[in-house]
């Protein structure tokens, strides 16, 4: 079992070494998501809307 735990750490150490240099990084984030992200986000809302309407009715 300590052999598991030993190899499992060195992995850890070896991929947290790997990205270090910043260049594996996410691209930044934008301020405000573009206009079909936002009618997605809308659906999204107005659907759990309708559920938490329901659950609350019934």
């Amino acid at each position: 079992m300590t052999r598991v735990a030993a190899v499992l750490v060195g992995a850890v150490l070896v991929l947290a070494g790997g990205c270090r240099d910043g260049s594996g990084g996410a691209p930044p984030l934008t301020d405000r998501p573009g206009p079909s992200m936002e009618r997605q986000l809308d659906d999204i809302e107005s659907t759990l809307d309708g559920i938490e309407s329901e659950l609350n009715d019934g």
